[in-house]
């Protein structure tokens, strides 16, 4: 599964637009695109990801907002064999990995253009250095575990009778959600959980409980009421 978003650095870069495309691995945290544009067009974005799918192979499933939901993406990715999964509108903490990533992105591309000594003037080789950077440095998994470039590379890539298999199942899955959930529940709603139990099935998402502890605040003033 990746993700797949826009952000805007604080001043045009190479001169041009603000506006940064970014796509990254969510279960690596591999950042596998990270590259200004001129526009956020859907023409443009497409253009941008099928030479990343060409290289790397494309994934089963796309996390994307709205904004992507446009005919030359879905187009594309149809082609590919890829999912969309559109966030829920107005829930930002759902695509909260892609936030993260762009946050740092941001940060590693302003470092690079400030020791190259123009803060106020972005290339795209910062921006590319900052992906680089993120790769290559960063070890989430602990002190002595692999990077996220290390993860990536040694990936299992997806076979054509999988994906094949997995679309099938996330289609059959629909039926059955759409079903339960009557003809008012919108199409996103039901093709997000048709994709979700897929991935469970299919033995790529792991769900986990966990204690979620509320603020102090939050606690009192349960208490008092």
């Amino acid at each position: 599964v990746w993700a797949i978003d826009h952000t805007k650095g604080p001043c045009p870069i190479d001169g041009g637009s603000r506006s940064v495309l970014a796509l990254h691995d969510l279960a690596s945290g591999c950042e596998l695109l990270a590259r200004p544009v001129p526009d956020e067009r859907a023409e443009t974005t497409a253009r941008e990801i099928e030479p990343v799918f060409g290289a790397s192979g494309p994934p089963l499933v796309l996390k994307e907002d709205n904004a992507f939901r446009a005919g030359p993406i879905a187009d594309a990715l149809e082609g590919w064999g890829v999912l969309p999964l559109v966030s829920p509108p107005r829930w930002p903490p759902y695509n909260g990995s892609r936030e993260a990533k762009m946050r740092g992105l941001k940060r590693d591309a302003a470092w690079a253009a400030l020791l190259s000594g123009r803060p106020d003037a972005w290339t795209r080789d910062d921006v590319e250095r900052a992906r680089r950077v993120a790769n290559d440095t960063l070890r989430p998994w602990g002190a002595r575990g692999p990077t996220p470039a290390q993860v990536w590379r040694g990936r299992e890539p997806i076979s054509e009778p999988e994906r094949a298999a997995f679309r099938s199942r996330a289609a059959a899955l629909e039926v059955e959600v759409r079903a339960a959930r009557g003809p008012d529940a919108s199409d996103a709603t039901v093709r997000r959980e048709a994709i979700g139990r897929a991935l469970v099935e299919h033995g790529i998402l792991e769900v986990r409980r966990r204690l979620v502890r509320l603020p102090i605040r939050t606690i009192m003033r349960l208490w008092i009421t």
